[in-house]
This record gives C-alpha cells, sequence and structure tokens, in this order.
C-alpha cells in the first residue's frame, strides 16, 4: 500500500518530465541540429519559472534524479564510441584537459576576486559543467555536492547563455577572422562548447564530416564526467566554505555512488564499443533521450529564476563567457601551431 501510494505521489512528476522529453525528442526531429535533450531542459525551465506551485511534482523531481541518471548514463554510455577516440590526436586530449583547469581557473578567480561571489560552490559547478558537458553534467553533479536550488539555477543560466553566445561567436566572428580548415574546426566545435547539441550546431555549419569529428572530440570530454563529479565533491568540501563541509559519511556515500555509476557509464561504453551489441546502439538512442531528456527536465523543472540574486546570476554568467574566450583563445593558440 505504501508503494502504491508513493507511486502515486510521483505520478505528477514523472509524467510531466515524460512530456518535455518527449516534445523536445518530437521538436529535434523537424531540424537535425536541435539537441532533444537541451530541448527538454529549456522546456522545463520555463514551465518551472512559470509555476508557482511546484511541490505536486517534487516526489516525481526526485525520482527522475535518484533513479533515472544512473540508468540515463549507461544509456549515455552506449551512445561514446569509444573506437572513434583512435581518430583523435594526442595534443586535443592534452587540450580537453588543460581546458577543464581554465575553466575552473578562471571562473574561480573572477567570481571571487573580481565580483566578490564567495560561495565558491557556484564557481566549481560553473566551471565542471562548462568543461564537460553543460546541463548533463550539472545533474550529474547535483547529488555530489549536495548542491542547493539557486546553485544549480544559477549555473544552469550561465550555461545556456554562454552556450548560445559562444555557438554564434564561433561561426560568425571566429571562422570569418581566422579560417580553419574542417579538422581543426571541428575539434575546436568539440573542445570548446558546452552542450553537445551546440556543438553538433556550430560544427554543422560547416559541414556533416565537421559534425561526426566534433562529437567524437566532445564524447571524450564527456567521459570525464565522472572523474570531475569527485573533483567537485573534494574542492566543494575543502574550498566551499565551513557551512558546506560535507559529513564524513556522507562523503563516502558519494565516492560510492561515483564508483557505482562510474561502472554502468563506461560499462555502457566498452560493451557497446567492443561486443555485438554495438549493432544496436542507434536503437538504443531514443530511447537513452527519453530517459535523459527526463532527468534534465526533472533539473529544469526545479531551476527558479525568481529566487535566485539576478546580479549574481549575471555576474556568475559573465565569468562563465569570459573563461569560454580564454579557452577559445588557448585552443586557437594551439590548434593553429
Amino acid at each position: 500500500m505504501r508503494i502504491i501510494n508513493l507511486l502515486k505521489l510521483a505520478l505528477p512528476g514523472l509524467i510531466v518530465t515524460f512530456l518535455l522529453s518527449f516534445l523536445g525528442l518530437q521538436l529535434a526531429a523537424l531540424y537535425h541540429l536541435m539537441d532533444a535533450l537541451f530541448l527538454a531542459f529549456l522546456g522545463a525551465v520555463i514551465l518551472g519559472s512559470i509555476l508557482k506551485q511546484k511541490s505536486f511534482l517534487f516526489m516525481g523531481i526526485g525520482v527522475c534524479k535518484d533513479i533515472l541518471i544512473p540508468v540515463g548514463l549507461f544509456l549515455y554510455g552506449t551512445q561514446v564510441g569509444i573506437k572513434e577516440w583512435g581518430t583523435i590526436k594526442f595534443d586535443v586530449f592534452s587540450l580537453a584537459v588543460l581546458n577543464l583547469a581554465i575553466y575552473f581557473v578562471v571562473i574561480f578567480i573572477i567570481n571571487r576576486y573580481l565580483f566578490r561571489i564567495l560561495n565558491n560552490r557556484i564557481s566549481f559547478l560553473n566551471g565542471g559543467a562548462n568543461a564537460i558537458c553543460g546541463v548533463s553534467a550539472t545533474a550529474v553533479f547535483i547529488p555530489f555536492i549536495d548542491a542547493k536550488n539557486d546553485e544549480v539555477t544559477m549555473t544552469l543560466i550561465s550555461i545556456v547563455v554562454t552556450g548560445l553566445v559562444s555557438v554564434f561567436a564561433t561561426w560568425f566572428l571566429i571562422q570569418p577572422v581566422v579560417n580553419l580548415p574542417l579538422q581543426e574546426y571541428a575539434e575546436f566545435c568539440g573542445l570548446t562548447l558546452n552542450q553537445t547539441g551546440l556543438v553538433k550546431a556550430a560544427a554543422g555549419f560547416m559541414s556533416h564530416d565537421a559534425v561526426n569529428i566534433a562529437i567524437t572530440v566532445k564524447n571524450f570530454r564527456t567521459s570525464m564526467i565522472i572523474p570531475v563529479a569527485l573533483l567537485l565533491m573534494f574542492l566543494s568540501h575543502w574550498f566551499g566554505g565551513k557551512k558546506y563541509k560535507m559529513p564524513g559519511e556522507l562523503r563516502k556515500s558519494a565516492v560510492i555512488y561515483g564508483v557505482f555509476i562510474a561502472f554502468l557509464f563506461f560499462g555502457g561504453a566498452l560493451l557497446f564499443t567492443f561486443t555485438p551489441l554495438s549493432g544496436y546502439t542507434n536503437s538504443i538512442k531514443p530511447v537513452f533521450k527519453i530517459v535523459f531528456g527526463m532527468t534534465l527536465a526533472s533539473v529544469g523543472l526545479l531551476c527558479n529564476i525568481r529566487h535566485v540574486s539576478k546580479t549574481k546570476m549575471i555576474l556568475n554568467t559573465l565569468s562563465s563567457i569570459i573563461a569560454w574566450v580564454v579557452v577559445a583563445i588557448v585552443t586557437l593558440t594551439v590548434i593553429k601551431i
């Protein structure tokens, strides 16, 4: 009886997140460069900001975050395609790691010492999300640092704005000036842009081949999601401020959780790369997008722009854009050498 009652409480949230995810998938089908996951998240942010009372959705949102994140990461792993990493040059791998460090350092320094945003967790979350895979990374990072709704909201807003600014700057400003060849342009997109959908869009302006190269690079960045989540956890514990220190038992649980979902993510990637299951990768893709889209929609529904500091939100977004500019300059410099 208790289980049935819990299911009834979770049903509204599950239905809403499913509908948002399904709608994102349908809209993305209209144009091949649109990203279903991002559309599901964006729709949820809009709906979450409109709704004044969302308590009836919280149980379903909790189910999505607690259960669908591990399932979604396993399905995400099935889409990675590890064999394709063999086509990536070593300096591209190195740049991906270097850019990760740049995002963390630049956002932290600007937020802390220029904009006086003293909650370091916002800077860490912002840096990690931009460096890995934007909204998807944010959803995964939440349990590792026990992120609060206002921290998540500010991070997600900065990711969306930075992503939109960077994708148009890449094609309409940088490429006309620098005129990168296809290979280098695709690598630049895969190394610098924060959302998979935006990587597809920017690379797609050039060609379908550019999209394939850029997504291969982006998938490698995505594979760093678990190590970065654990890094975020320790950074938030030691440098997030005294009131943010994570109890030992909670930190131990987060590490165990991290190992568990890392096993799921890389297990899915290995199984669907080196076994006959690789033939089913494309068949699984719609299921992956629905399931992970529900997870991202649940995170989007938690956002409420009305309840966060507008000044901090704008400044945090500005630091994110500045960090992308630094990453873009460094990446261009290395690629052009």
